[in-house]
């Protein structure tokens, strides 16, 4: 059905297992492993493949039709989300194995990077609702969905900016009264210093340094702001935050979000499921299935299109529901998944 498809699944498009005049290819093996987290299945990833090269496992090459021995760069892990890959990394690092990804995520969308573009954007202009959002929910001020929930009751709460009701509650709430004074000292120094000086202090004021690099692959996420602080110092042109937010923005767009990179030399790569289509590997190990896109349990989903997705609780605490965005945004994951993995 290509409502929920996405494609049409014609002889164009058929999947063909195994390549020409290769004989039958083996049973699929399935492993089924018991409490084994992400980190868990990498390691057992990286264990299975290091078996099989270690036996000598036989394949058909593609160029010469003859058998071979398995190499590193014959096997491909396939991910349903690029999230899970930084963790795939570290694993595969620990245990010697080199492990590449052909998917190069745009520098502009790295979520600190974009914690910090938000913050210059409240800066410019305080009723950014979504920058606002974004920022007090990330780990710059590390509001729990709870908190930015309570935020948002009361008469008239939908209706009010989210940095009223956060300078509303400065008096009586610690994260609010932060929150509040940060911005109004940076909203002076950016009348006087330039964009990157305001940057720095954007980091050295909210510790966001060290908070991210206490995160997964945190010395990545460092590098990511300094690199961001060095943009800004190389480009004194943009002035202004308003000038330094468009050049970030045209950046960002002119940017790839997927740009392939040359796959040379021994190593295994790994890539979402989508980005594998139309691609060939010899062995292909794909963990994570039982994981779902968008669980029930994550308090706060977000999307593109509809925003920040939460769930409410009662003046009581006593029970919680869904908001409107977030049902839209979960049917709208669920379609999007039914189209990538049938």
């Amino acid at each position: 059905n290509p409502t929920v498809t996405e494609i049409v699944y014609d002889e164009s498009e058929k999947l063909i297992s195994g390549l020409p005049g290769e004989k039958k290819p083996e049973e699929v093996e399935i492993h089924l492993l018991e409490q084994a987290d992400t980190e868990k299945q990498a390691l057992f990833c990286a264990e299975k493949i290091k078996k099989m090269i270690a036996e000598g496992y036989r394949i058909t090459d593609k160029e010469t039709k003859e058998e071979r021995p398995v190499t590193l760069s014959d096997f491909a892990i396939l991910l349903r989300a690029r999230k899970p890959t930084e963790t795939f990394m570290d694993v595969f690092a620990k245990k010697g194995i080199p492990l590449v990804s052909p998917e190069k995520p745009n520098f502009w969308k790295m979520p600190e990077v974009q914690t910090v573009l938000a913050m210059l954007r409240i800066i410019n202009n305080p009723y950014d609702d979504s920058a606002v959002f974004s920022v007090i929910f990330s780990e710059m001020f590390a509001f729990t969905a709870d908190e930015i929930a309570l935020l948002r009751q009361g008469e008239n709460a939908k209706e009010t900016p989210l940095f009223e009701q956060i300078e509303e509650k400065s008096d009586r709430d610690a994260k609010c009264a932060d929150f509040t004074r940060l911005l109004r000292h940076l909203g002076i120094m950016a009348r006087n210093l330039p964009v990157y000086k305001l940057i720095w202090q954007i980091l050295i004021r909210t510790e966001y340094l060290d908070k991210v690099s206490f995160l997964p692959m945190g010395e990545n996420k460092r590098e990511n702001l300094l690199s961001l602080y060095a943009f800004a110092r190389a480009h004194p042109a943009a002035d202004t935050l308003l000038k330094f937010l468009k050049l970030a923005k045209l950046s960002s767009e002119s940017a790839k979000d997927s740009e392939k990179k040359e796959m040379t030399g021994q190593a295994v790569r790994i890539m979402t499921m989508h980005a594998s289509k139309g691609l060939e590997f010899p062995v292909c190990l794909l963990p994570l299935l039982e994981k779902a896109s968008v669980s029930d349990s994550d308090p706060v989903v977000i999307s593109e299109k509809f925003g920040p997705g939460l769930r409410l609780r009662d003046e009581a605490m006593t029970y919680q529901v869904n908001t409107l965005q977030r049902k839209l945004i979960e049917a709208e994951t669920k379609k999007k998944n039914a189209a990538e993995e049938l």
